[in-house]
């Protein structure tokens, strides 16, 4: 079946600051992450590059952000691990690191990572995911030597599927998503918040 093979699924598209464009993406067969990156601005003539590949794990979900010196930040889940992932590109592939691991005190491993958006606060990367088993919003932000998740959103509503982010005037974050609420006659309505 030509869906097994799959190549470009859950992409990303950004443009770099020369013009070039670079879509992050999920390539099925080979259960990667992967990035197109076009030769010249306007060329429409890509290279590909493994970002995060293997026999051990299924890299989804791509989101991605340009910084102002052409770093393009993905995040990304491994789909087996349910872990939440984050890299970089700026000329060629940076090293992946484990974001959120799902790990929770007291209860089983939760999956996080499906559906994370990424955006950038002065220049650092943050990234808006949803705990998949709490259905509960989470902000995790890098530091020097690690990353920091905050929940967001939690409680009863089922939160966070399908988060989209934004940057609004002073460099404010603007985090949207799909919150149910089973009780309501209506049970959808957008949830907008800054974190």
């Amino acid at each position: 079946m030509a869906w097994l093979a799959a190549i470009g699924l859950h992409v990303s598209f950004v443009v770099l600051p020369d013009g070039r464009l670079a879509a992050a993406y999920y390539d099925r067969g080979g259960r990667a992450l992967k990035l197109a990156v076009e030769s010249a601005a306007g060329s429409n003539e890509f290279a590909e590059t493994v970002l995060h590949g293997g026999a051990t794990g299924d890299r989804m979900w791509a989101s991605a952000v340009v910084d102002g010196g052409g770093t393009i930040h993905v995040a990304y889940q491994d789909a087996i691990g349910d872990q939440l992932l984050y890299t970089t590109w700026s000329g060629a592939p940076g090293t992946p690191e484990v974001v959120d691991d799902g790990q929770r005190a007291g209860d089983r491993t939760h999956p996080v990572g499906a559906g994370a958006s990424i955006y950038l606060v002065d220049g650092a990367p943050a990234i808006a995911y949803q705990d998949g088993l709490a259905a509960d919003v989470y902000v995790a932000t890098r530091g020097a030597a690690s990353w920091t998740q905050t929940a967001l959103s939690t409680g009863p509503l089922l939160d966070g599927v399908s988060i989209g982010a934004a940057i609004g005037p002073g460099g404010v974050p603007y985090l949207a998503w799909d919150r149910l609420d089973p009780s309501r006659s209506t049970p959808h309505t957008l949830a907008v918040e800054t974190p």
